[in-house]
């Protein structure tokens, strides 16, 4: 491993321990998920070994991983897993966010983070792998960019979690076209109890 390597993989690592915290300062306050009027699913749809990959290479797939181990799932985190790594995977969880930082420290292009993606939903459905795509920023961070991987994610979807903060329009038009069962949550405080219905 080469010196640039190491030290993108350790930049990286500290962005998501920031983001854990953050995450973890949200979820500990009582109010936010008292205050919940999220909707949950009548029934899990996923199951145990889970992947959780990013679409993005943002730091919320740290969120999300936080929440699993919180339920103790018993998951993968791979966030730029391939199709290679699906072996023994039972359902997968993507967590969509555009970051120019986590391509610069990982050395890939959207076009890049857009053909591994590509190959990995496909190769998921092919498996017939549950897919839970997962949108934890706001309207702002709905960039293009985001919007193009959530377009190669939301078509094999069987589960879509979204904050209320995003564009929830933008959202329920692509569950309804695709009659994808959709979760509006408040922020990411509340993914650990909407994970819970997915699996539990």
């Amino acid at each position: 491993m080469s010196v640039n390597t190491r030290f993108q993989n350790i930049l990286y690592l500290m962005a998501g321990v920031v983001t854990v915290f953050v995450f973890s300062l949200i979820l500990n306050n009582e109010q936010v998920l008292n205050n919940s009027d999220t909707v949950f699913l009548s029934k899990p749809i996923a199951s145990e070994t889970v992947l959780i990959t990013s679409a993005g290479l943002s730091t919320d797939t740290y969120i999300v991983q936080n929440a699993a181990n919180k339920l103790r799932l018993h998951s993968l985190f791979m966030p730029q897993a391939t199709y290679a790594d699906l072996e023994g995977i039972a359902s997968m969880i993507v967590v969509v966010g555009h970051s120019d930082v986590g391509y610069r420290l990982a050395g890939k292009s959207i076009d890049d983070e857009k053909e591994r993606l590509d190959r990995l939903i496909e190769s998921a459905t092919v498996k017939e792998i549950p897919i839970i795509l997962v949108y934890l920023g706001g309207k702002d961070r709905l960039t293009t960019h985001t919007r193009e991987l959530i377009g190669v994610t939301c078509g094999c979807s069987d589960y879509i979690i979204a904050t209320k903060k995003s564009d929830q329009e933008y959202f329920i038009d692509i569950a309804q076209a695709g009659d994808i069962p959709l979760t509006l949550i408040n922020d990411a405080g509340e993914i650990v109890e909407t994970l819970a219905a997915a699996f539990r």
